[in-house]
């Protein structure tokens, strides 16, 4: 498996029936990169996943509650972050899951909270907590359920025991190179031109941080975080 997602056409498929077509990732390049969880060798309990062969999934927790999923690639510690998925089946499964996902970190933020002291007269206004919970009790557009690596794992249901697993051989999350029954134009226009831009979060890590190694297919709705002057590079 290589970390260019141009030879990376297809999605990834779960077992609880759920699944899309991802089109934005992140390649980190192994241990030269100094923005990768490789960086630095491997040896670590963490990032064991990194160092064994191409196609085991590596999973990381960040901020202390959210998942991100990755797939280790050809290369030394090299793996590619999923970064954004365009659901394609299942998608009332993934929406339920997000809703259970949300409330879970719900109730692990009130726990926090309740066990900190707040500062004297600081109150939330009620019209804005009001707005907050309207606007979560509404549906997620299908766009919205994997837009963001924590969304999809929240989506697909990966936990940490995903980790180290071997996506050519796992019985629960497989790979698969064609959708022949989806009605996407993102998976009937295989030839969309994919954009290359620098990776966004990593700004302390210097030169690294500009080089183009962010990938996402020109157009589609489902990502996020979009580059204008890359996309205007972009073949079309």
């Amino acid at each position: 498996m290589t970390p260019d997602p141009r030879c990376w056409c297809g999605g990834v498929q779960m077992a609880l029936s759920c699944g899309g077509g991802w089109w934005r990732l992140k390649a980190y390049l192994g241990g030269e990169d100094s923005a990768s969880h490789s960086a630095g060798g491997g040896g670590r309990e963490r990032n064991a996943a990194m160092f064994m062969k191409p196609g085991t999934i590596y999973v990381y927790q960040i901020y202390g509650v959210y998942l991100c999923m990755n797939i280790s690639s050809e290369g030394e510690g090299a793996a590619v972050l999923l970064r954004s998925l365009e659901p394609l089946q299942g998608q009332s499964t993934m929406r339920a899951l997000r809703v259970q996902a949300r409330g879970r970190v719900q109730a692990r933020g009130q726990v926090q909270a309740r066990g900190q002291v707040q500062p004297r007269g600081r109150v939330q206004p009620r019209g804005r907590v009001q707005a907050r919970d309207q606007v979560q009790a509404q549906p997620l557009e299908d766009k919205l359920l994997c837009n963001g690596p924590a969304k999809l794992c929240q989506a697909l249901d990966i936990t940490r025991l995903f980790d180290r697993r071997d996506l050519a051989a796992d019985p629960e999350v497989w790979l698969e190179h064609d959708w022949p029954d989806s009605t996407s134009p993102s998976v009937k226009q295989p030839e969309r031109a994919v954009v290359a831009a620098a990776r966004v979060g990593i700004s302390p890590h210097g030169e690294w941080a500009q080089k183009p190694l962010r990938f996402y297919l020109l157009g589609n709705t489902c990502v996020s975080v979009v580059n204008r002057e890359a996309e205007r590079r972009s073949p079309k």
